[in-house]
């Protein structure tokens, strides 16, 4: 089968590249559909500069500006596109834009994965900045989210709340009528790092804010440094967390959350009540992320 993945670069863990979210993603999607022996041609949103990835792990890729991938007659004639059977838009809003685009144009199928919920992101940015709303930005996250949501014949997403919200989003777009098998092309596909995407480096020095808490080199502890975003499965993450503290009597818990308003207070206060246990034991802390360098 022959694979048009859109994602976003750069390529994580390459060349001293910086490790985003949506290159990550990109990877998780990509080395599977590789392994598998598909025909895999991936069109990426450049950063700062224009990444590909290794060479090897696909048949073809390359990197094109914000103007240049929304364009799809621009992608076609630049790419070699003939005899593709689906279009994958993954890792942001705009490769899922592209991608919808893309399919339309090539006429074929298209998977769209929201790797975070585009509407909930630029509220929680609004909140952080004091709560002004931008309409205008609200709306042309909008339009680009709804010709995703309206062109794609699957979804994944990273959480089951985000699939909920997904589940509105179209229903609000009527893709349902009176059909709901689209609910089981709504996947729950969780984010990850394998050990082989890593290197062992040096270590730097341990915080002195955790040697404050009376955490040492030696400590075991689990640490959380992701923003309290409203997608984030906290019920999943305290379940995994307490059962780990549970058996593990010498484990820590380390929160350096980010504060994203007050729907992300929420979930952190419902993460912190329900290891309230481990929290009286002093094996759960908390540290502001300005002060990790510390």
């Amino acid at each position: 089968m022959k694979i048009c993945l859109v994602g976003t670069g750069p390529w994580p863990l390459e060349d001293g590249a910086i490790i985003t979210g949506p290159g990550i993603r990109l990877r998780q999607f990509l080395e599977p559909l590789v392994a598998g022996r598909h025909d895999v041609v991936a069109l990426l949103l450049e950063g700062e500069r224009r990444h590909g990835v290794p060479i090897g792990i696909a048949h073809a890729a390359e990197a094109f500006s914000p103007e240049e991938i929304l364009d799809p007659a621009r992608l076609a004639s630049e790419m070699d596109l003939s005899f593709t059977d689906v279009v994958m838009g993954v890792g942001s809003l705009m490769p899922a834009t592209a991608a919808a685009r893309l399919a339309h144009h090539l006429d074929v199928p298209c998977w769209i994965d929201f790797f975070g919920d585009p509407i909930a992101e630029l509220h929680a940015a609004q909140l952080r900045q004091g709560g002004t709303p931008d309409n205008a930005a609200r709306d042309h996250i909008w339009k680009l989210m709804r010709e995703a949501l309206l062109a794609g014949d699957a979804f994944s997403t990273v959480s089951e709340p985000q699939r909920h919200a997904l589940m509105g989003q179209l229903g609000l777009l009527g893709r349902f009528g009176n059909n709901w098998t689209v609910c089981k092309r709504l996947h729950e596909i969780p984010c990850g790092v394998p050990d082989h995407w890593t290197t062992p480096g040096g270590l730097p020095d341990f915080p002195v804010i955790l040697r404050d808490k009376g955490l040492n080199e030696r400590t075991r502890y689990v640490f959380f440094g992701g923003s309290w975003n409203v997608w984030l499965d906290e019920k999943t993450m305290a379940r995994a967390l307490h059962t780990a503290l549970s058996d593990d009597p010498e484990l820590h818990f380390v929160c350096c959350g980010i504060p994203t308003g007050p729907a992300g207070d929420q979930i952190r206060t419902n993460l912190l009540r329900d290891l309230d246990d481990h929290l009286s034991a002093g094996r759960v802390h908390e540290i502001a992320p300005q002060h990790l360098d510390a």
